[in-house]
C-alpha cells in the first residue's frame, strides 16, 4: 500500500466510519443489498432499537441515516479534495454493528476498497453522475425500506442529512486557500448537490437536501452560530434522552433554557 492510499484511508477510517481493517467487535453484520429486504431490515432495526434502548423502531432508522453521513462525507470529500472516487454501487457495501466502550456504532465495509483516481475531460458530467448513482441507486433504496418499517416518510429520513452536510462544508473549505481549484470545487460540488441536483434521483418531487440552513447561538463556543437540524433525529424516544439543543421540535423559550443549563455545565467543569 503506497503511503497516499494508506493516508487515504486512515482519513477514511477516522473520519467517515469506513472500515478498511479489523473493526473490532461486531454485534452484526448486513450487507446494503440484504438491507433493501423487508425481512432483512427489520432485523435490523429490531435489534439496534433495542441496543440504543429505543421504545419504537424509527430512532433506529434515523440514527443509520444519520450515521451515513460517513459515506456522504466520503463521496465529497474524495470528489471535491482529490478528483477520487470509490465504488459506492449497493452491492459493495456492508453494515456493521460494532461494540465498544458500552455503546454500539455504525460503521460501512466495502467488497472493494480500491480508491480510483480520476481525470474526467468534462468533470462536471463526472461528479454528476457520481452523484445520481451514490444517492439514486445506494442510499434511495435503503432510505424507502428503512422508511417503510420504521413507519416514517422518506422526506424526514433525507431531512437527517442537510446540516453534516453543510458541516462538511464549512469545515472543509477553512482548509482550502480562497479562490484555489480546490476551493471553487467544494463549493461547486456541494452547490450541484443540495441546490440543482433533480429530486427524481431521490425517487422525491423535489431534492429533500434543498432546505434553507437556519442557525442558532452555539452554546459550546458563546459568540459563535450552529445550524439548527432540519429534522428531529427522535433521540427523545430512547432511554434517558431528551431534545437535542439543535432540534427544530423546540421553542425559543426552550432551547433559551438549554442554553443556559449547558452554559452552567460547561462553566462548572472549568
Amino acid at each position: 500500500m503506497s503511503q497516499t492510499t494508506a493516508a487515504r484511508t486512515e482519513r477514511l477510517e477516522r473520519d467517515c466510519g469506513i472500515v478498511f481493517n479489523d473493526p473490532g467487535e461486531v454485534i452484526q453484520a448486513y450487507t446494503f443489498d440484504e438491507l433493501l429486504d423487508l425481512e432483512q431490515v427489520r432485523s435490523f432495526l429490531t435489534l439496534y432499537a433495542g441496543l440504543i434502548k429505543a421504545t419504537e423502531l424509527s430512532p433506529a432508522a434515523t440514527y443509520f441515516v444519520s450515521y451515513l453521513r460517513g459515506l456522504t462525507t466520503a463521496v465529497q470529500s474524495l470528489m471535491s479534495l482529490e478528483n477520487a472516487a470509490m465504488d459506492w454501487s449497493l452491492s459493495n457495501w456492508s453494515l456493521l454493528l460494532v461494540a465498544k466502550d458500552g455503546y454500539t456504532n455504525l460503521k460501512f465495509r466495502p467488497v472493494n476498497s480500491e480508491i480510483t483516481d480520476a481525470a474526467p475531460n468534462n468533470r462536471d458530467e463526472w461528479r454528476n453522475r457520481i452523484l445520481a448513482d451514490f444517492y439514486g441507486k445506494t442510499i434511495q433504496p435503503l432510505i424507502r425500506t428503512l422508511a417503510q418499517e420504521a413507519n416514517l416518510s422518506q422526506n424526514q429520513l433525507w431531512a437527517t442529512m442537510p446540516t453534516s452536510l453543510y458541516y462538511y462544508k464549512e469545515s472543509v473549505i477553512t482548509r482550502a486557500e480562497v479562490d484555489s481549484p480546490v476551493y471553487k470545487q467544494i463549493i461547486s460540488d456541494y452547490e450541484y448537490l443540495v441546490n440543482e441536483m433533480d429530486g427524481n434521483v431521490f425517487g422525491l418531487t423535489r431534492n429533500p437536501l434543498k432546505v434553507k440552513i437556519k442557525m442558532v447561538d452555539n452554546p459550546y463556543n458563546p459568540g459563535e452560530q450552529m445550524p439548527l437540524k432540519s429534522s428531529c433525529c427522535l433521540a427523545y424516544l430512547t432511554e434517558g434522552r431528551n431534545y437535542c439543543y439543535t432540534c427544530p421540535k423546540m421553542t425559543k423559550t426552550e432551547r433559551a433554557e438549554k442554553y443556559e443549563a449547558i452554559r452552567a455545565i460547561s462553566t462548572a467543569n472549568t
